[in-house]
């Protein structure tokens, strides 16, 4: 038993830091949007510049695009879903 704590230990040590991030989505009536917990994992998955934004407490990295994308529904009065790891936390009016 003591062995394997040891090896899961070091299991996740090892893991490369994107293992461990989060993945977001931004639900909206017109569209959604994808983000993510680290600006790394935005510049390397999304290949592009990267903008954050705070939503339900969470610091969501995405596209510049994606960013203006969701500012621009947020300004028509959109309600905004997001959604962290496929589950949906929280919604933005």
């Amino acid at each position: 038993m003591k062995l394997r704590r040891i090896f899961l230990v070091i299991a996740f040590a090892l893991l490369p830091s994107w293992a461990l991030a989060s993945s977001f989505e931004v639900q909206a009536q017109n569209g959604n949007e994808k983000g993510w917990s680290a600006q790394a994992d935005c510049e390397a998955l999304a290949s592009a510049n990267c903008t954050s934004a705070y939503f339900c407490s969470n610091e969501i990295w995405m596209s510049t695009g994606s960013f203006d994308a969701v500012q621009q529904r947020r300004y028509d009065g959109q309600q905004l879903i997001i959604v962290k790891d496929g589950a949906a936390i929280c919604a933005v009016n």
